[in-house]
């Protein structure tokens, strides 16, 4: 199998990493209390989404719920996918805000950001390629 890659940076082929005894996340394990604010959800799997911005996400939820183009998303508390990325020569992990499914079957990795830095460049540079071997890959439909 041969994965996108970023030849410009001589990289290998980037590979989707799965868990190993939970190769496909589920909304159906979410299951937490929180003392943070939430709000109560329609298109979300999950029964509340937690905001932990008072306009930032609050205001996503509220798009997300009134779109005609969303079928159902949810927040990504307590579902641990992430993303690995490098910045400053280290290896970290981002998180997305949410994740999307469109009625015409698209999902969409969605990060609120308020403004735009070099460390946020590295981390939509990582999910793109993640995106690009998954749907390459073709295994998670």
């Amino acid at each position: 199998m041969r994965f996108p890659l970023d030849k410009g940076k001589g990289e290998s082929p980037l590979l989707p990493r799965l868990e190993r005894f939970r190769p496909r996340g589920s909304t159906q394990e979410v299951l937490f209390r929180t003392s943070r604010q939430a709000k109560q959800t329609i298109k979300s799997h999950v029964s509340h989404v937690v905001l932990d911005t008072k306009t930032w996400e609050r205001s996503v939820a509220f798009h997300l719920e009134q779109s005609e183009l969303v079928e159902s998303y949810v927040r990504n508390d307590h579902l641990d996918f992430t993303i690995e990325y490098d910045f400053n020569r280290s290896q970290h992990y981002y998180m997305p805000d949410f994740l999307v499914k469109l009625k015409n079957g698209t999902t969409i990795i969605l990060e609120v950001k308020g403004f735009e830095d070099e460390q946020a460049r590295a981390k939509h540079e990582a999910a793109k390629r993640w995106c690009d071997a998954v749907s390459d890959w073709g295994e998670m439909g």
